[in-house]
């Protein structure tokens, strides 16, 4: 049987050879940018208080030292991550192009909240979480990609809620028309129930607004299992309006 034998003897180069030391690598740059990288995760999740230097460090798997050779402190280094957030934020609204809209789709669609955008995927969802893709059906906005948020800080539940199937749930209720365009309608927690169907509380609220009479007006509902939309109204001084009339003009808009 042949066998390996390790003398344990340093073997030298064959004469007019040599060999090459192992080479590191530089880069200022790149080691700064990896830094910020680790930091922005260890703020985001700890805050300014309790994020530890030691903790980042270890991470990079280099020292304090280098750190603060880079940063200056530890607060010097929570401003760079803000301003590094910042100018991703400012990178990603430029790529979005949200100033191209032709002049004639943006007076066409005014109201509307705009197409998707680039780099994001965007959806309506019903309260069973599947997309809703008709068009005129209301939905909560929700969204995929760089742009959507990544976690709400130090709160995991709300974070799960949010996230839910990987989507970000925005709590906004929209309206997609037949281009795919969004307008925003509620808040979630805003819409009444009624009939099977969900309406916005603003809808019920601009209908009644378009007697000239109204001054203000608000719509509410006591629960999330609502029957009956209730219309509440605040009348001008010396007024013969009244809710029931409110509700019959509202009613026969609808129509």
């Amino acid at each position: 049987m042949n066998q390996t034998v390790h003398s344990g003897r340093r073997v030298r180069p064959a004469p007019g050879r040599s060999v090459k030391a192992p080479t590191r690598t530089n880069d200022p740059e790149r080691t700064r940018a990896d830094i910020l990288e680790v930091a922005t995760r260890e703020f985001a999740e700890k805050g300014l208080a309790g994020a530890r230097i030691d903790a980042i460090a270890e991470a990079m798997r280099t020292s304090k030292r280098m750190i603060y050779y880079y940063f200056g402190s530890k607060e010097g280094l929570y401003l760079a991550v803000l301003e590094e957030s910042y100018r991703r934020m400012r990178a990603m609204e430029a790529e979005a192009h949200l100033d191209d809209l032709p002049p004639e789709d943006a007076l066409r669609k005014l109201g509307s909240a705009g197409l998707g955008g680039i780099n994001m995927e965007t959806r309506l969802e019903d309260d069973s979480f599947n997309p809703v893709s008709q068009a005129g059906v209301p939905g909560e906005i929700c969204g995929k990609g760089p742009h959507a948020l990544m976690m709400y800080f130090k709160d995991p539940d709300k974070t799960e809620e949010a996230m839910k199937g990987g989507w970000f749930h925005s709590g906004d209720v929209g309206i997609m028309d037949e281009d795919r365009y969004i307008t925003v309608a509620d808040r979630k927690k805003d819409m009444i129930k009624t009939g099977g169907e969900n309406v916005p509380t603003r809808e019920v609220e601009e209908a009644i607004y378009l007697d000239p009479r109204v001054q203000e007006v608000l719509a509410r509902f006591p629960g999330a299992k609502v029957v009956e939309v209730r219309r509440l109204a605040a009348e001008p001084p010396e007024s013969d309006i009244n809710a029931d009339e409110l509700n019959e003009s509202a009613d026969s808009d609808d129509d």
